[in-house]
């Protein structure tokens, strides 16, 4: 039996009497007036266009840029239905620097067209001209900073432009930046601008823009042979899907390294899509837990000689997680995995000889995640910055170039950057300043630090309690923070080094859900008999009523990619389902991400059994509070949440009664080497393992009513997951209801395919734990 330790730590009837007497919201005055509350369903948040609706955050800020040079930043804005401004704000004087209006973008290319010598003045703070078709304003459809931070380049009907802030004009820019015809992918400049990378058809290519000279740098491209592209394997595991861009230019502009794949041999996948009447099928790369990788490896291209060298990593490696060109151009930061991925080396590579030598390993009983880096304290990259988990705590750690551990920076019971998504530590180089988010204070809130580079008192640089992010200047002196909460939706400020706000750039406030059925959930703190701490997040019906008991439902990851229980604001989707007379308990068992190794160590090699246990505690838990109804639990998850759900309805069976499984993983060696390998190992060194965590082993099991959804073309949890776990249903007659969504991905992108998702799966839960 469970003992439970509570703490409540949030009060929603508490924030909300604040909100009301401080800040004029007047939830409580509506309800005493007897306005009627707007409600927050599945319209309200995917038929906004078809039904009228106005979001609430339509004229927020957005594609802030830094400047390549010091502290100007840009940023667009739209307000109504205008095309968007863009806007340059100068934080060291708090003053909007320039500001062109879609009407005068408008003018000043009509004008333009006319002029031959092809320059014109913008209107830059003023309607110039408004046409009597208000439509046919010009729309940025990007933009990006020249490096001399005095102009920007501008992205409108393919064509490009420059807009100089220094004399306030626009001119088209000149035509040999114009790349040649032809497919490219992942445009990448040079330092120094002059050439322009890009890959084509699985060959690296540099555009001379002075010369007007294309430079192919490779041959060999082609269906197996990919040269400075991703594998999908790397970009969905080991760059978590930043991009498939895979060369490097170096400081010098002079030489490109670059990673090529070989495929042969790699097991693929047909992708089909069915919406012809002969169905076209692409055979895609997806090499299944157990098989063969790509094989890999790093090669420097030369602009002069257009030769490759190729880089000897010593001994054998399985995957190269990272590639960065130390600042001095005198070699490349190499990280490389053994297959089993607990053994992590960096090295050195001379980008000339191609000789390497090893700086540091880091290994672990478990695995070691590859992190960013390494980060450099200077420009000649003497030394540098090391993310490690060595402590059991993810910690900045010091080194000099040759690999010295000179001091470890951070240190304690939390993390530095527990998101896998989090790669960056700004660095202030000439003062010598870093700067870093962790869970430090708590493991629900994301807060700013500050260290200096040799050691010391960490300072805290964001004071109000919930979730914290920034973007850095290049000067290091501003940051563009981003900041949500319980009770502040969403807000954009520039702050300064030392946290203090300059200017709040935009936000979502509490008070504009003031005319919805909107309710803050509580967070809650419980300790089971083990003395194991959990965090939970409790959201009630909007008109949630003291003495009656509610069908509760359980949204949870359960992964190592991510947290659902923090300080910050709910989901319109939460507020949806809950407002259809649920409970929703949103819960984080042990293997997720943020609280160290012991915590996330419990799911290596066993997905699910651990996590298990946790979420049986949770219906303990959910069994002593009066208003959950625990004789119906549901259960809903995606992508790693919709295999724990088939894990729970199957494994656990009568812990929850019914339970809806989206995009779900059924048996692990369906999947991908990289992440299946990394927490579970190979299939033929853990059998017991793999066979525990295949919910498709456990089909005669399920007790409950099980909704599954899938993407018929998702790439990345093939939808074969989902036919063999229905085959095993099958055979243990056990019913079931599928719902798939053709030409959609893991995602089931588009808000039609949404709202016939989650109107379905609130439905399901509706016929099944509601009593009629």
């Amino acid at each position: 039996m469970l003992r439970f330790k509570k703490r409540l730590l949030w009060m929603a009837s508490v924030v909300l009497l604040l909100a009301d007497a401080g800040s004029g919201l007047g939830w409580a005055e509506d309800q005493q007036n007897g306005d009627e509350k707007k409600a927050i369903d599945l319209e309200w948040i995917y038929k906004k266009d078809e039904l009228g609706i106005k979001g609430l955050d339509p004229d927020l800020p957005r594609s802030f840029q830094w400047s390549k040079e010091g502290h100007m930043l840009a940023y667009l804005v739209s307000f109504a239905t205008e095309a968007p401004h863009l806007v340059v704000f100068d934080p060291a004087k708090n003053a909007t620097a320039f500001c062109i209006t879609p009407y005068a973008l408008h003018d000043s290319l009509i004008k333009l067209a006319s002029q031959p010598e092809g320059i014109v003045a913008a209107s830059a703070t003023h309607v110039a001209f408004v046409p009597e078709d208000a439509t046919a304003v010009k729309n940025i459809d990007s933009y990006e900073w020249k490096k001399d931070a005095l102009s920007i380049r501008l992205n409108i009907d393919q064509k490009k432009y420059l807009w100089s802030l220094d004399d306030a004009v626009i001119k088209e820019e000149d035509e040999k930046r114009d790349l040649p015809e032809g497919p490219k992918d992942d445009v990448t400049y040079s330092p120094n601008e002059r050439y322009a990378a890009y890959t084509r058809g699985n060959n690296l290519f540099v555009y001379d823009t002075e010369q007007r000279k294309e430079i192919q740098l490779t041959q060999d491209g082609g269906a197996s042979i990919l040269n400075g592209k991703m594998t999908w394997v790397y970009w969905e595991e080991l760059h978590y899907r930043r991009g498939y861009k895979a060369f490097y230019w170096s400081p010098g502009s002079d030489s490109l390294a670059y990673l090529q794949f070989d495929e042969s041999g790699v097991s693929t996948y047909p992708v089909t899509d069915f919406s012809k009447p002969i169905p076209e099928t692409r055979n895609m790369s997806y090499p299944k837990v157990g098989t063969k990788n790509p094989t890999v490896r790093l090669g420097v291209a030369s602009l002069s000689t257009r030769d490759t060298r190729w880089i000897d990593l010593g001994e054998p490696y399985e995957y190269i997680a990272r590639v960065e060109w130390r600042p001095d151009g005198k070699a490349l930061a190499v990280q490389t995995l053994n297959r089993a991925q607990n053994h992590l080396t960096l090295l050195y590579a001379d980008p000339y000889t191609g000789r390497s030598q090893i700086i540091l390993e880091e290994t672990d009983d478990a695995w070691v995640n590859a992190h960013g880096g390494p980060y450099y304290l200077d420009d000649e990259g003497d030394e540098f910055l090391w993310l490690s988990e060595r402590s059991g705590y993810r910690h900045l750690y010091r080194y000099s170039k040759d690999g010295e551990n000179v001091k470890q920076l951070t240190q304690g019971e939390w993390e530095v950057n527990p998101s896998l998504w989090e790669v960056s530590v700004p660095i202030d180089k000439k003062n010598g300043w870093i700067f870093f988010n962790a869970f430090k204070d708590s493991p629900l809130e994301t807060h700013l630090y500050s260290v200096s580079s040799k050691g010391g008192r960490i300072q805290r640089l964001t004071s109000e309690p919930g979730s914290h992010h920034a973007t850095f200047s290049e000067d290091m002196q501003y940051a563009v923070r981003y900041f949500s909460s319980l009770t502040t939706p969403n807000r954009i400020d520039v702050i300064d080094r030392r946290g203090k706000v300059i200017r709040t750039l935009g936000e979502t406030t509490i008070e504009d859900y003031a005319p919805y059925q909107a309710q803050i959930p509580e967070l809650v703190e419980m300790e089971s008999s083990e003395g194991i701490t959990y965090y939970g997040r409790i959201l009630k019906p909007y008109d949630f009523e003291p003495g009656k008991k509610y069908p509760t439902i359980v949204y949870m990851y359960a992964g190592p990619a991510g947290q659902v229980v923090g300080n910050h604001f709910v989901s319109d989707r939460d507020l949806a389902m809950a407002n259809r007379g649920f409970v929703l308990f949103s819960f984080d068992t042990r293997g997720t991400t943020g609280r160290g190794r012991e915590w996330i160590n419990a799911i290596h090699h066993n997905a699910c059994d651990i996590p298990l246990q946790d979420l049986q505690f949770a219906k303990e838990y959910l069994q002593t509070l009066p208003y959950v109804d625990a004789e119906h639990l549901g259960i809903w998850g995606w992508s790693n949440g919709g295999y724990m759900t088939c894990c729970a309805m199957l494994k656990i069976p009568g812990t929850f009664q019914a339970g809806a499984a989206v995009a779900p993983v059924s048996d692990y060696h369906l999947y991908d080497t990289i992440y299946t390998e990394r927490y579970m190992g190979l299939p033929d060194e853990n059998p017991e393992g793999y066979k525990e965590s295949s919910a498709v082993n456990f089909a005669d099991g399920l007790q409950g009513k099980l909704m599954i959804a899938h993407g018929v073309s998702d790439d990345n949890v093939h939808i074969q997951n989902v036919y063999q776990l229905v085959n095993a249903l099958i055979e243990a007659e056990k019913d079931y209801e599928l719902y798939v969504y053709p030409e959609r991905d893991h995602g089931i992108g588009g808000d039609d395919r949404r709202y016939h998702l989650f109107q379905t799966m609130f439905q399901f839960f509706e016929r099944n734990l509601k009593t009629p």
